[in-house]
């Protein structure tokens, strides 16, 4: 199993951390997928915990010492203005190569936690990877660009993190050399060690390690110059952020890719420049950045500056995508003494609180993987509330439920708590509800696109949510209960895995729970069965992902501020603690069967439907899906996407995303509806618009639908259905 938990190194270790990614296709083919203890007292079926799988004998250890996955050896050199040039090679297991060789067909992605998208340092476009198949080695020939910075009065400094210094010596050149060892810890899933020698330019003095502010610093007096200094700034911005992580990106953590603007500022002139400051600001949601200060700017000199700022919490507030002004201000002093100064900015888009993008990386950086299209995968930890009242008070009542056992204390107890869990789930009638908007209905989501994602107290609230929304619920409630929750992402699927006392581990298929009590819910055994084939599965196919949630929380992942809400909230919800006994039913897949009703009946059309609509004026086609629910009363909810794509006037393409919430009755053989909210969006520019009026009626197997239009005219959609409960 991988888990999602970046390693808290140098960029070497993040270059390998990439690797074990990619690894996980070997090391899952050479077994059967992860191995399950038989069923105790208590009737769960109960999946290893990571450090139970990965603990080996005492001589098992000294092998994996003496055989590591892969050697580490670098060389690199410091330049007079700071940059990083050198080369490092990896040296892989045979068998581990050939499928690196076979997976990666551009060594470059060995580069890539270097470049510009992944760390606050610039790569030079000299830098470059190789292919030695001879010794089964990756070759990095690297040149960081701001890699030391710069104290000014000859003063500099680098952090090289949590590599071991082993000591400094002197080169033939009389120049000074530093050596570190690099060695991955025992829990990483990936093990490799080896050695890191860094030389300082010629004339460098004073060179030491910094062993209680983890700094390596050395003095070196700069080339004395008559030219005149110029600088060359490129400004960058993120296309979009997301609201709900609004404090993730202020809080300085270990997520190097979380920031929201960066400037690369390159001295090409011939002097220096100094007292370079730089200041960021988010337009309307936050106020001017304290000033990044760098001293002084040698001729050729790069420095890069990053932005992770501190916003106002009303951005959280946003429901909808909102287009806001990244601007950066830089004030410097120039060779002649002159104060100069200039500004830039550019636009982005803020995304509401419940967007959320699976990846940042960008098309030249992705290589087009399911792990690169997950890269944002540990943010989820943020849309699981652990201090929200609502969901602690939730959990509390499951926790009555099964008997206020002490859930951290034994195996058993945690299952029975776990259980109650579900099962307040069930006796308050929560539905598993397919997300609106995938092009492939066997998927629960679709980590290519932006998800809008409820945070747990809409799911109680609304007594339903998507796979993720579930999971998500269910983490939170096993963190209250006093349980170590990860979530688990396969391709098109998520649900929860809770650590129990004893460190072995409980699979929950969340979407278990179906159409609630009246379409069919699965009972917490079949649930955590269903979850543990889908665990096995996934892992030997090799994709998989385990978000530690209370890890990557320790690390800066925090959930937005949400209302206060009053302390009976779950009473006026009408949430109680009711019994439940499942109606037998499977658990709910991907693509479940859908049986046909008899002639002359309208199906219940609870689920999901897929189909195409049909517009006349203008004349035009394009698919579409629906979901529908049903609550207590007989009362159905319905939740339409179509998405068109149409080219304009200019010959410019223009993806427009509609969204339409219905509720509505049976009246006869019709199911009436009227619109509740609508939404338009163009090239992702989302705006409200006005409601409209279906009737939904059952012809030859499909549902078909007239849509009145507010603006004007009748659509029409006809669709099957592809998911029902």
């Amino acid at each position: 199993m991988k888990k999602m938990t970046m390693p808290r190194g140098w960029y070497l270790k993040l270059v390998l951390f990439c690797v074990s990614l990619l690894i996980v296709f070997w090391a899952q083919a050479q077994a059967d997928g992860p191995p399950v203890q038989p069923s105790d007292s208590t009737g769960p079926t109960m999946t290893p915990s990571p450090q139970a799988q990965s603990q080996a004998s005492e001589g098992q250890a000294a092998k994996a010492e003496a055989e590591p996955a892969a050697q580490v050896t670098m060389a690199c050199t410091i330049s007079p203005i700071g940059d990083l040039v050198g080369q490092a090679r990896i040296t892989f297991d045979p068998k581990i190569y050939r499928v690196l060789r076979g997976v990666v067909s551009d060594p470059m992605y060995f580069l890539r936690e270097l470049s510009s998208n992944r760390a606050d340092t610039e790569l030079a476009p000299d830098a470059k990877a190789s292919y030695d198949d001879a010794s089964n080695s990756v070759v990095l020939s690297m040149h960081v660009l701001g890699f030391a910075s710069n104290q000014g009065h000859g003063r500099w400094q680098w952090a090289p993190e949590d590599l071991e210094y082993a000591g400094t010596s002197t080169d033939q050149t009389e120049r000074k050399v530093m050596t570190f060892s690099l060695k991955s810890s025992p829990a990483d899933d990936f093990q490799f060690k080896g050695e890191a020698m860094c030389t300082f330019p010629a004339g460098a003095t004073d060179v030491f390690y910094d062993q209680r502010n983890k700094l390596v610093r050395y003095n070196l007096a700069p080339k004395e110059n008559t030219g005149r200094g110029q600088l060359d700034i490129r400004f960058d911005a993120r296309d979009q952020i997301m609201s709900g992580l609004y404090k993730v990106y202020g809080l300085e953590t270990e997520f190097a890719a979380q920031w929201i603007a960066k400037t690369c500022v390159e001295n090409v002139g011939k002097g220096a420049i100094t007292d370079l400051r730089l200041r960021y600001r988010v337009a309307g949601y936050s106020e001017w950045s304290m000033w990044q200060k760098y001293p002084e700017v040698l001729p050729g000199q790069t420095v890069v500056s990053v932005y992770k700022p501190v916003l106002d919490k009303t951005i959280s507030e946003l429901t909808s995508t909102t287009p806001a002004n990244v601007l950066v201000e830089w004030r410097f002093t120039n060779s002649d003494g002159e104060r100069q100064e200039d500004s830039d900015g550019e636009r982005i888009s803020i995304l509401g609180r419940h967007e959320f993008v699976f990846s940042n990386m960008t098309k030249e950086e992705s290589m087009g993987n399911w792990y690169d299209a997950s890269s944002n995968a540990s943010m989820i930890a943020a849309w699981v509330t652990r201090d929200d009242p609502v969901v602690k008070q939730f959990a509390a009542m499951a926790n009555k439920a099964a008997g206020g056992k002490g859930a951290p204390y034994s195996d058993e107890a945690a299952y029975a708590v776990l259980k109650s869990c579900y099962e307040l789930e069930l006796a308050n009638d929560f539905t598993y509800q397919g997300p609106v908007g995938l092009s492939d209905p066997t998927l629960s989501f679709d980590n290519t696109i932006v998800q809008n994602i409820k945070f747990p107290r809409d799911v109680i609230r609304d007594k339903s949510g998507t796979c993720i929304e579930l999971a998500a619920l269910y983490c939170a409630m096993a963190h209250a209960v006093g349980l170590k929750p990860y979530m688990v992402l396969i391709p098109g699927h998520a649900f929860s895995l809770i650590q129990l006392p004893s460190g072995n581990f409980l699979p929950v298929e969340n979407t278990g729970i179906g159409g609630g009590k009246r379409g069919g819910a699965a009972p917490f055994d079949k649930v955590v069965a269903s979850a543990t084939e889908t665990y096995k599965k996934a892992a030997e196919k090799g994709r998989i992902l385990e978000i530690d949630i209370e890890d990557c929380w320790t690390r800066g992942v925090s959930s937005p501020e949400l209302e206060t809400l009053p302390a009976d909230i779950l009473q006026r919800w009408n949430i109680g603690m009711q019994t439940v006994s499942p109606s037998p039913g499977p658990v709910p897949n991907p693509t479940p069967p859908s049986p046909e009703p008899g002639p002359g009946s309208f199906p219940s059309p609870v689920g999901t439907w897929s189909g195409m609509v049909t517009i006349p004026y203008p004349q035009m086609s394009y698919p579409m899906q629906i979901h529908f629910t049903m609550n207590q009363a007989g009362q159905y909810a319905a939740a339409w996407y179509g998405r068109a794509t149409v080219i304009d006037a200019y010959g410019q393409q223009i993806v427009y995303e509609i969204r339409e919430n219905f509720a509505g009755q049976m009246q006869g053989n019709a199911l009436i509806m009227q619109g509740q909210s609508k939404t338009v969006s163009a090239n992702g520019m989302m705006q409200q618009a006005p409601t409209d009026n279906m009737t939904v009626q059952y012809e030859g197997g499909r549902l078909v639908g007239h849509v009145n239009l507010a603006e004007g005219g009748v659509a029409t959609w006809q669709a099957t259905r592809s998911q029902q409960y």
